[in-house]
């Protein structure tokens, strides 16, 4: 099953994208409505499972459905966006954030399926990743995206997901080198998600689960450019 939200305070434009996604995909896709974007970020905290595909109009009466995903992308990294628009002077500004497709609403029967395919493909390739380690002879297979933080402590490496806690020998040094671009070593005990990462101090990192990661002096300078760079591009 596909999670799948649309953000439109139109109700014509909200129920003929719903019937699209519907007469596309049938049963396949849930698909769940909303008109405002406090409304859409006040489900994203508490819906489980996540988002994979939210449809963000990008006026939103008093609302920028730029401004809506930005905040989003932090609460659910994963999730992928695709804006929609009555009017293509947003094409340029949406590039400023990121997302997975822009459709010129009149056209959505043209390049609605062009976008969702392109939005399962980016998503597959983010669940294929994985990372292997063992503990006291048994290998465990963690999904890179699941993965918030790592902590080394003494001679174990603790790998943090939001519902569990796995261990293994094996130095962060030599973990990092298995891991995507996503990931960066903030100080000698500590790896990091940036995809986790909702803001940055010279000192710390601030996780989107509230946990608060240090950031080394000798560090500083490469996590600084890896956060910037991961969250701007």
């Amino acid at each position: 099953m596909i999670h799948t939200a649309i953000l439109e305070d139109n109700p014509v434009h909200r129920d003929r994208l719903k019937k699209i996604l519907e007469d596309i995909y049938g049963n396949a896709f849930s698909v769940s409505l909303f008109s405002s974007g406090e409304e859409f970020i006040r489900a994203l905290r508490s819906f489980n499972p996540q988002f994979d595909i939210a449809f963000i109009d990008i006026e939103l009466g008093q609302d920028s459905g730029i401004k809506v995903s930005e905040q989003a992308n932090t609460v659910c990294p994963r999730m992928q966006i695709i804006y929609t628009s009555q009017y293509l002077d947003y094409v340029s500004p949406v590039y400023d954030t990121v997302h997975t497709y822009f459709i010129y609403k009149p056209e959505l029967e043209t390049y609605l399926q062009p976008a969702v395919e392109k939005a399962l493909r980016t998503l597959k390739k983010i669940d294929e990743r994985i990372l292997t380690v063992s503990w006291n002879r048994e290998d465990f297979h963690i999904r890179e995206k699941d993965i918030i933080y790592m902590e080394r402590t003494l001679r174990t490496t603790t790998i943090y997901t939001a519902s569990s806690q796995f261990l293994t020998s094996k130095k962060l040094s030599d973990i990092i080198t298995d891991l995507g671009e996503n990931f960066v070593m903030c100080q000698r005990s500590f790896i990091v998600n940036l995809e986790y990462v909702s803001a940055y101090h010279t000192s710390q990192l601030f996780l989107s689960n509230g946990k608060t990661v240090p950031v080394s002096r000798s560090h500083f300078k490469e996590v600084r450019e890896r956060v910037e760079q991961f969250l701007f591009q």
